[in-house]
């Protein structure tokens, strides 16, 4: 028994150390500063008005902007604590609204914040915040303001904490708002779609089995290119750090938690078999190909670990201090493809080749989200 030990437990370890890893980097290594203490002082001013030289209190948190000789500059809001509990990819993103005398937007400055910089990236270079420059704040809060593709969550979270915003500077009665994510519903319902076709081939079994090249085409494309859901070491290391919003991605979060719950009763890995679009991409792609590559059973033991440790060696990162965007890291937000970074590109494109020849590299052998998803299936199992 003492012989086993290690063995048996060695999964569990590596979960908890993942776990605590998160927890001690951001409150004890490496804490960020609370987006809700941040400060309006002139040196923050400066990011919007070159010239600031002196602030004044006005209304509802909002500071007036002077220059030198006294001019007044503009209005400056700060989005937080306002904006509080509003959740993009990565968390919170604290804004400084810039405005004019009559209260219209004339600039939006982004400031520190834990969203994926190739997101971030994306939404400055599609001029997303055009969509709220030289408007007044009733045309804000009523205009029907489109997400970036690739960058929904973030861009609507910004949409999102611009209008809480704004809407504490005028009387409610003065506007009418409308619905920050109604335009995104009928995509988001097609995900649905493909894990109604997944869970009904895993119960049904051979009775749906012509159905699951479908399946797997659903998956990749509805799952993955259209909605970008997935689960990812990335989204984790958000939600650990964060919190769970339900609001924020309700479908999503829905259909995960209803593949771990299918996983813990049955034993069986549903979510990386069934649902994930990349393992989906890799089982299509082998379907091309009658003739796989068997691996010595010397060579599968050598690779075995490798999930383990390339986890291992990613939290070790983290607690030395290392920020590094996890979405590269994975080949997951290669779906993202108008976002995605170069690195997970190739590495989808790797291991997509790869898997026409050996099933399933990545899931197998290399990714460390579904080493922690194994945890609930062979745990439950034993």
């Amino acid at each position: 028994m003492n012989a086993t030990w290690p063995k048996k437990y060695f999964q569990v370890i590596i979960v908890l150390l993942f776990i605590a890893s998160i927890m001690l980097v951001n409150r004890v290594l490496h804490p960020h500063q609370d987006i809700n203490k941040l400060t309006l002082n002139l040196e923050m001013a400066k990011l919007a008005f070159d010239q600031a030289n002196q602030l004044e209190d006005g209304q509802s948190g909002v500071k007036q902007v002077y220059d030198s000789s006294g001019k007044l500059l503009g209005l400056l809001a700060l989005s937080h604590p306002h904006a509080q509990g509003i959740i993009g990819f990565g968390g919170e993103i604290p804004l400084l609204i810039s405005l004019d005398q009559n209260f219209n937007l004339t600039k939006i400055t982004l400031l520190d914040n834990a969203e994926s910089p190739d997101f971030i990236e994306n939404i400055i270079k599609e001029g997303f915040f055009k969509n709220f420059e030289n408007k007044n704040i009733a045309k804000i809060q009523q205009e029907k303001i489109d997400a970036v593709s690739g960058a929904t969550l973030s861009s609507n979270a910004i949409t999102q904490t611009i209008r809480t915003r704004l809407s504490s500077l005028i009387p409610q009665e003065t506007i009418q708002t409308t619905t920050y994510f109604e335009f995104s519903k009928s995509k988001k319902l097609l995900s649905l779609l493909a894990f109604a076709f997944s869970i009904s081939i895993f119960f049904l079994g051979k009775k749906m089995k012509r159905f699951q090249t479908l399946s797997l085409i659903l998956n990749i494309v509805f799952l993955g290119f259209i909605n970008g859901h997935f689960l990812s070491l990335a989204t984790l290391y958000n939600w650990t750090t964060h919190g769970i919003i339900f609001q924020a991605m309700p479908i999503f979060i829905t259909i995960l938690v209803s593949s771990l719950l299918v996983n813990f009763f049955t034993s069986k890995n549903f979510y990386c078999t069934y649902v994930c679009p990349f393992g989906s991409f890799q089982t299509l792609i082998k379907k091309g190909n009658k003739k796989s590559i068997a691996l010595p059973g010397k060579i599968i033991n050598i690779l075995k670990p490798i999930r383990a440790i390339y986890l291992l060696s990613l939290l070790y990162l983290l607690i030395l201090g290392f920020e590094q965007d996890l979405t590269r890291l994975e080949p997951f937000s290669a779906f993202l493809y108008r976002v995605a970074p170069l690195s997970a590109t190739i590495m989808a494109s790797l291991f997509l080749t790869i898997s026409f020849f050996i099933p399933k590299s990545w899931c197998r052998f290399f990714c460390p989200t579904g080493y922690i998803i194994d945890f609930i299936t062979i745990h439950r199992r034993k």
